[in-house]
């Protein structure tokens, strides 16, 4: 199954859940005993006027993980890259320590069911996601 047909059959089976933030939110709901997990994303360099670095970020619906941060990276802790060709890997790595210091989380996964630009979740809510569409079918 193509990478496009996934994301269809996930959105058909869940229209909320069609980027990182969506998935976030459906698994705490689901999951009212555990706190709110976090994903690591990728944000794509911007040019022009508004121009951004690509960066990880480590996001948690509702909460900010960096309240301290620059006002730009809207209060996630953020792993800037200015030259992906050497730092992506290893500002993710340093981004996965990060989390974990923080907010436990050991094992990381990815799911080709979103719309996302490569985001990293913690196991257990992608394991959820991938059974709940399961059982739908």
């Amino acid at each position: 199954m193509t990478d496009t047909k996934r994301q269809l059959e996930a959105q058909t089976v869940f229209p909320q859940m069609i980027n990182d933030w969506g998935l976030l939110v459906a698994y705490a709901a689901a999951h009212p005993d555990q706190p709110m997990p976090v994903a690591i994303v990728y944000r794509a360099q911007s040019t022009g006027r508004s121009y951004q670095s690509a960066a990880w970020q480590v996001i948690r619906p509702g909460y900010k993980t960096n309240p301290d941060g620059h006002w730009r990276d809207n209060g996630h802790q953020t792993f800037t890259i200015f030259r992906p060709s050497e730092q992506r890997a290893a500002q993710l790595d340093e981004a996965m320590n990060w989390a974990r210091e923080r907010y436990g989380v050991v094992v990381w996964k990815r799911t080709n069911r979103l719309r996302t630009r490569g985001a990293y979740f913690p196991a257990a809510v992608v394991d959820w996601f991938e059974a709940q569409i399961k059982a739908a079918r």
